[in-house]
């Protein structure tokens, strides 16, 4: 065995005997002392034997709670910390502090949020903690949110071979080798042992200091990882690997004394021959002896990285610099899409080199760093405000270096959640589909998006000003909570009918907000109304005007793929009938010299809902609808369900709803629900005709009825007294 082990071991036996030789008040002692140093776990098996025989003492109990909150046992944190809370008419801050935290960690923010707002009450301006608190506050507010989010994947552990109970970070999946990764880890067997904060030997009070380790997958489990043997990489500082660059031929990796600042490092694998220099710096315009790190490679011509800079927008900012003509130009900040007030770090581009991933401890994150997506919008040459990516990827700890595998059907990250075996630990996300932005793109990366629009107007200038048909490409927007109607690629769809319609006034855009079924029929179709509204409003704010626009919720009425299936419940039948349909419509002769191609949702035949297909009768030819109430508020009556077909319809955000039930192909079958409806004490109850979907006047059905021929029957009638 080798001298590191006899020294591990001889020191954790003086520490076991120690424990059962102390008396009570030496076991206080030394577990407070611990804990004053942050030895969370030694500090927590002395206090909990002082107190299985001494019990009672605060001081004791308040760092039990909190020790065990640092050690993930949450159970007796809670414990510990609400009785102190309870009993105590003015407890400690930092009991509140905890407890709070402990609340947080489980996702509990209501409860999280009392407890913040208590410790708040107790401090002044001046406590350290206190500005990060106000901040926690508004990250539970935005957990309650986003736990309503439907979860994109499925979480799992590496596992204790992988993970151990100290610090795993940085996971890189090998470029040459699928089942391999590189990570992060401070644990026993570092290079350097148990070293103090100015990285020298201390076996009492020091900390190990992280080496670059790797291990592999057989199909079954994660090996044991073992450290990469590189005679001049791990050192007794801290290294961990930042990215594998030049087809894998290449490691980029940090070195430091303090984890903050200290070098970015290139070099190859190799592992024999002593005769090599010492790894040289990576050149390129940033300063890691300031902070600046976390580098993203893409393509082996694009850097991304996070650095502190007095014009970024507040704390890390997220830059990028290309290499063009032998060098790295100069750094440019990545915009207010993604950046914000607080820190984001931890960069990763996805394969068509518009999509980010990255992590920030914003206000928009549950709790430490999240991970967000945001997406490059090559209209406007920007990267749009960026999305939380939910549980269980994210946690209310930090969970940070965020990275797709080719495949796109998994990601591993690391996260510091309280479930795991240690500080961090490594994480996979397995996803239920595969993730679109694996898939290569022309161009390759969002930053040549400009030169590609120059060349394009350019073109069009040169071109003969000849009417050509436009071209319009047009999908359903699709929604898992209100606020995705406004971003990504929605947003890049509302431009395109922003754009278009501004070129052609005449146009009408016709909006149909379908959901889920929910509590009660008239609520779905209210609520998917105020859904289309605020698209409207969005649209008008940008230009267009009310008459362009037309707005129908159908709620739940017409399901195109079944929830349950196999009597298991069907997400992706669920976000598929979650969606806005779009269709653009011209009623002016000659019409206006556009084509618009709608990419319909496809539904796979085993969960068709065929309901779905009824809805397509109303937008094509003639059809007829009951106008049954015209009102501004909403109209929650069981005639909606009784009389199915249920609909609303609006002008942009006027705010008139016309409520209708039915859908017919004949006057004669229409006539029939009227007379009933009339007899129900619908005395409102009219008769509507549609053309393709858009209801037309008397004056419209006259000019129309040679192609319609069921319009006789329509203006017969109303001849008649």
């Amino acid at each position: 065995m080798n001298s590191r082990f006899w020294l591990i071991y001889t020191t954790l036996l003086l520490f076991t005997s120690t424990i059962v030789a102390q008396p009570l008040p030496k076991l206080k002692e030394d577990g407070l002392k611990f804990f004053e140093r942050g030895k969370y776990r030694e500090a927590l098996e002395l206090l909990t034997r002082y107190d299985e025989q001494k019990s009672g003492d605060v001081a004791v109990s308040q760092a039990i709670g909190i020790a065990s909150y640092h050690a993930n046992q949450l159970p007796k944190a809670k414990q510990y910390l609400s009785a102190i809370a309870l009993n105590t008419k003015n407890p400690d801050p930092s009991v509140l502090l905890y407890l709070g935290r402990t609340y947080h960690s489980e996702l509990n923010f209501k409860e999280a949020i009392k407890n913040y707002k208590r410790f708040l009450s107790l401090t002044d301006e001046k406590h350290p903690e206190r500005r990060r608190v106000v901040g926690d506050v508004k990250r539970c507010a935005s957990g309650i949110k986003i736990l309503t989010q439907p979860d994109l994947a499925l979480v799992e552990n590496l596992g204790e071979a992988v993970n151990s109970r100290f610090d795993e970070f940085a996971p890189v999946q090998s470029v040459t080798i699928d089942d391999r990764i590189y990570f992060a880890s401070a644990r026993e067997d570092s290079e350097g042992g148990l070293r103090n904060e100015q990285g020298l030997v201390d076996v009492k009070n020091g900390h190990y200091f992280n080496d670059i380790y790797l291990t592999d997958f057989d199909g079954g489990d994660w090996h044991t990882p073992t450290r990469l043997e590189n005679l001049l990489i791990n050192t007794s500082r801290h290294e961990w690997l930042l990215d594998i660059t030049n087809e894998g031929k290449t490691l980029v990796f940090f070195r430091s004394s303090n984890q903050f600042s200290g070098d970015i490092l290139i070099d190859t694998f190799k592992t024999q021959d002593e005769t090599r220099s010492l790894p040289p710096n990576l050149v390129a315009p940033f300063q890691p002896e300031n902070g600046d790190n976390a580098l993203c490679f893409f393509n082996d011509s694009i850097l991304i990285f996070a650095a502190r800079r007095p014009e970024g927008f507040g704390g890390l900012d997220l830059y990028y610099t290309i290499f063009a003509n032998g060098n790295w130009q100069a750094p440019k900040n990545l915009g207010r899409g993604v950046n914000s007030a607080f820190d984001e770090t931890t960069p990763w581009l996805a394969k068509d080199g518009r999509t980010l991933y990255f992590s920030s401890n914003s206000t928009a994150s549950m709790g430490g760093f999240d991970v967000f997506k945001a997406v490059f919008d090559t209209d406007s040459l920007v990267f749009m405000p960026a999305v939380n990516l939910g549980k269980p990827i994210n946690s209310a700890e930090d969970d940070m270096f965020f990275r797709l595998t080719p495949d796109g059907m998994r990601a591993y990250f690391c996260s510091s959640r309280r479930e795991g075996f240690g500080e961090r630990d490594i994480y996979t996300a397995l996803f239920k589909n595969f993730q679109r932005e694996q898939t290569p793109s022309v161009p390759i990366a969002f930053h040549l998006w400009e030169a590609v629009k120059r060349e394009q107007e350019l073109t069009d200038a040169n071109k003969p000003k000849e009417q050509k048909i436009l071209e319009v490409k047009l999908e359903p927007l699709f929604y898992e909570n209100d606020d995705d109607l406004l971003r990504g690629v929605n947003l890049t769809q509302l431009r395109t009918i922003l754009n278009t319609v501004k070129q052609f006034p005449t146009l009408k855009v016709v909006l149909t907000c379908n959901s889920v079924e929910g509590e009660k029929a008239s609520f779905d179709l209210y609520f998917s109304m105020k859904r289309v509204e605020r698209i409207a409003k969005y649209l008008i704010d940008n230009g267009l005007r009310n008459e362009n626009i037309v707005l129908k919720a159908v709620g739940s009425e017409y399901p195109i793929a079944q929830t349950v299936v196999n009597g298991l419940p069907n997400p992706t039948g669920e976000k598929l009938n979650r969606r806005v349909d779009i269709a653009i419509i011209d009623k002016e002769t000659p019409p206006s010299p556009i084509r618009v191609n709608y990419n319909a949702p496809v539904v796979s035949e085993f969960m068709l809902n065929p309901v779905g297909n009824r809805l397509k009768k109303h937008d094509s030819g003639l059809t007829y609808k009951i106008q049954i109430v015209t009102t501004r508020r909403i109209f929650d009556n069981d005639i909606l369900s009784k009389y199915g077909d249920a609909m609303i319809e609006a002008i942009g955000t006027e705010g008139v709803y016309n409520y209708s039930v039915g859908l017919f192909t004949t006057f004669e079958e229409a006539i029939k629900m009227q007379k009933d409806l009339l007899k129900n004490n619908q005395k409102e109850a009219i008769i509507v005709p549609f053309i393709d979907g858009l209801r037309i006047s008397d004056e419209e059905a006259k000019q129309l009825n040679k192609k319609y021929v069921d319009l006789y029957n329509y203006l017969a009638a109303k001849k008649k007294p």
